[in-house]
This record gives C-alpha cells, structure tokens and sequence, in this order.
C-alpha cells in the first residue's frame, strides 16, 4: 500500500505570498493571498511551509485568490 504525505510549498514577494498543497507527485489547491503587512505575509508563508492548518485563522488575507482546484 502507497501512502501519501501533504506537503507545501510557499514564496513570498513583500506582501503577497504564494502556495499550494503537495499530496504524493500530485499538486492540489494553490492560493495567492494578499495581506496588509509584510509581517503578516512571513507568518502566512511560515504557517504554509509547516504545513500547519490555515482555513480561517489569523492573519487574515486581505485578498485571496484560488489559482487551482
């Protein structure tokens, strides 16, 4: 049996960041997201490199964009 890990990936440019989910070699749902804060963005980026669960917890995006899935 094959057993797959989410994973992440995540880039940040100022205030904008980036990122989408890994499961196996397949790429699932990706977000561009935009924040009041360059602060805001670094924690936004960190959260998603640990893979910790993002949904509607602080901080919040100013903008969010789904860009697949």
């Amino acid at each position: 049996m094959i057993e797959f890990k989410l994973n992440r990936w995540a880039e940040r440019k100022g205030k904008i960041v980036r990122w989408g989910n890994v499961i196996g070699p397949w790429r699932g749902q990706e977000f561009e997201e935009e924040f009041e804060t360059e602060e805001e963005a670094i924690e936004r980026e960190r959260q998603a490199k640990a893979c910790e669960p993002i949904g509607n917890r602080k901080p919040k995006a100013i903008r969010r964009k789904n860009l697949r899935g």
